[in-house]
């Protein structure tokens, strides 16, 4: 199964934490994706990839206000990579 999806940022609020990912039925929904088991993120604020767990890897960019990032899932490899306005980011 392959999935994508893109989301504008048009606005990072005032603490510019903005942190785009996905996760499994089961996952803890209370912090941001990455943080808990089940769920995986790449967060704006630190440019890092989270997975499962509250401690991140470097990964990408900074993202904010104007940005357009991208997620491009792929089930079938186990397989994640983000864009950034239209950049490829690399696999994770």
């Amino acid at each position: 199964m392959l999935f994508y999806f893109e989301v504008d940022i048009i606005n990072e609020g005032k603490n510019k934490e903005i942190e785009i990912g996905f996760c499994e039925n089961r996952a803890n929904l209370s912090g941001f994706p990455g943080w808990y088991d089940g769920s995986w993120g790449y967060h704006g604020d630190d440019g890092n990839f989270y997975c499962c767990s509250g401690s991140g890897n470097p990964y990408g960019p900074l993202f904010s206000t104007g940005d357009t990032i991208g997620c491009y899932l792929n089930f079938k490899n186990n397989n994640v990579f983000y864009t950034k306005n239209g950049i490829n980011l690399g696999s994770y």
